[in-house]
């Protein structure tokens, strides 16, 4: 396993079974690699005096389970737009194997949400394995933007933001195998850091309600909308070995995306589907030993 800044307490990657699910050791270290980037991330947050907060999954998690989910395998945090801004702007803060990773950051990479990565790890999605760009291990930091009040100006933010959202995402997971084999050609064909900037534009503009960016698909639903102060009030709470900021909010947060009973556990699985860790090697040696021609030609034992 890599090297952390922030150890585990001993015993931790033992074997365990929470809410009748088995948590591997191999699971444990994956969540010790992540809780070690959500601190790196805290301690960023903590010098420029930015607000988070535990998000979704991970925001449950600290509120019932105390730390994470036992079927969950990634961590989500979520600032406002202007402290958002501000740590984007710090990205040479992240020294490595820590890379703060946008469309701006690394070039093959071309997703609207945020990430912290180690690099010295690997942490890629089923849909990203044959990507180009950095697959450490990573936690994903969203942000809140605003809503307009009016329904119409509602209306038509939500189908610019669908409109730019989609073609971005069909670009990027629809054209991998196309950018792989072009390589640096498809970026000069495609615009896409100025696509990304003109996404970026549309989400923050200014408005009455603030609503996370990732759900902004949602954004006709005014229960999904969330008051403009919902991040002032922050709270601490214990998460595996550490303790983490929460939103004051939480129980609104959480009763709009899992409903009023969300304090009972039910197993779903993760929205990325499948993830492949390895919390010793980064992606490049792994990719290279498991799923490059040569590591498929390899006789199977």
């Amino acid at each position: 396993m890599v090297d952390l800044n922030l150890n585990p307490p001993d015993g931790y990657f033992n074997e365990e079974v929470r809410r009748g699910y088995r948590v591997s050791p191999e699971m444990k270290r994956v969540w010790a690699v992540e809780i070690d980037l959500l601190k790196e991330f805290e301690r960023v947050c903590d010098k420029f005096g930015l607000k988070y907060s535990l998000f979704g999954g991970s925001m449950l998690g600290a509120v019932r389970e105390k730390g994470f989910i036992p079927w969950d395998d990634d961590i989500d945090v979520v600032m406002d737009r202007k402290d958002y801004d501000v740590l984007i702007s710090h990205g040479d803060e992240f020294k490595s194997p820590y890379f703060l990773q946008t469309p701006l950051t690394d070039e093959d990479y071309f997703i609207d949400v945020v990430k912290l990565r180690n690099t010295a790890t690997t942490g890629a999605t089923w849909l990203d394995m044959y990507s180009r760009f950095n697959n450490g291990i990573f936690i994903d930091i969203f942000v809140i933007d605003g809503v307009p009040r009016n329904p119409f100006r509602r209306m038509v933010k939500y189908l610019r933001y669908k409109f730019l959202g989609g073609l971005i995402y069909g670009i990027f997971y629809g054209m991998q195998g196309v950018q792989c084999f072009f390589k640096r050609r498809f970026r000069i064909l495609v615009p896409t850091k100025r696509m990304y900037r003109r996404f970026d534009r549309i989400c923050s503009k200014e408005c009455d309600f603030k609503a996370l960016r990732a759900y902004v698909y949602y954004i006709q639903q005014a229960g999904n909308t969330f008051p403009l102060d919902c991040m002032d009030d922050m709270v601490t709470m214990p998460f595996e070995y550490v303790d983490v900021k929460v939103c004051g909010c939480f129980d609104e947060f959480l009763r709009k995306q899992y409903g009023s009973d969300y304090m009972t556990p039910k197993c779903i699985p993760t929205m990325h589907g499948k993830t492949y860790f390895d919390t010793s090697i980064p992606f490049d040696e792994y990719f290279e030993a498991n799923f490059s021609r040569k590591a498929r030609k390899k006789p199977h034992r």
